[in-house]
């Protein structure tokens, strides 16, 4: 079985699918490699992990606090900006436009905060291509004795 901060990964991902303008072009982790064809479209990528306790019992109940990146990637000839913004508008609408997808629900005591965005210039000779990182901390907790599941 996955970390939990892998399943949080995937249910983020999970929300992303067929909800913004990348439709089904969601992917998670940092080498799946994006033709610019299949663009528009998003990454979502595990960053750093935080993990804290002031627990003295056993097990000890862990707070993690997830570095999440959606990476947003558009191919536009007329308006990257204006691209760039429409779709990192969807990722944070449906992420945190409702309280069940900001909590992750069905998963217990899990939370999606929004960081910031970062907006990236294209690569050299990818004019018609931007891309843009919606930054997110991603609060939940597991126990030492299971780093598998959330509590």
């Amino acid at each position: 079985m996955a970390l939990a901060s892998t399943q949080v990964a995937d249910a983020t991902k999970a929300l992303l699918l067929g909800t913004t303008l990348a439709g089904n072009s969601v992917f998670k982790g940092r080498h799946w490699p994006i033709a610019e064809d299949a663009l528009p479209a998003l990454r979502v990528m595990q960053g750093d992990e935080d993990v804290n306790t002031d627990d003295v019992t056993w097990p000890k109940l862990y707070q993690h606090e997830l570095d999440l990146e959606i990476e947003v990637l558009v191919r536009d000839v007329t308006d990257i900006d204006t691209a760039l913004d429409l779709l990192a508008a969807d990722v944070i609408e449906a992420l945190l436009g409702t309280e069940a997808h900001a909590y992750l629900e069905p998963r217990p005591n899990c939370e999606l905060e929004l960081r910031g965005i970062s907006r990236l210039p294209a690569s050299e000779g990818q004019a018609a291509t931007g891309r843009a990182l919606v930054r997110l901390l991603a609060r939940f907790q597991t126990a030492s004795n299971d780093p598998h599941t959330l509590v």
